[in-house]
């Protein structure tokens, strides 16, 4: 089906080929090429905060607050996608609102 780029012997690498591949079909290669690149490393600060509509000022409770709205609206009318989205952004933010004194 492909063919393996030499040095690219991993499943991982292999899947990747097959979502770029994929991805150039349905005109979302832009955004997955994002996604490999930024790989393992997630959602950034900025993004998370735009998920859930919260600023640098907001605080933590508000942070939940938002995320619980967010989450059930998805659990109930919406998709895997956003609600695994809005998982992310509230697990990004946890981190970062940790991180600070």
């Amino acid at each position: 089906m492909f063919k393996m780029l030499k040095g690219c012997e991993t499943s991982c690498d292999f899947d990747s080929l097959r979502l770029w591949s994929d991805a150039s079909k349905s005109g979302v290669a832009q955004e997955a090429m994002h996604s490999l690149k930024r790989g393992i490393r997630g959602l950034t600060e900025p993004e998370a905060r735009q998920i859930l509509g919260v600023t640098e000022k907001s605080s933590w409770g508000e942070v939940l607050k938002r995320y619980d709205n967010l989450f059930e609206r998805n659990a109930k009318s919406g998709t895997f996608y956003l609600q695994s989205k809005v998982q992310r952004a509230k697990e990004c933010l946890e981190a970062a609102y940790q991180k600070k004194p």
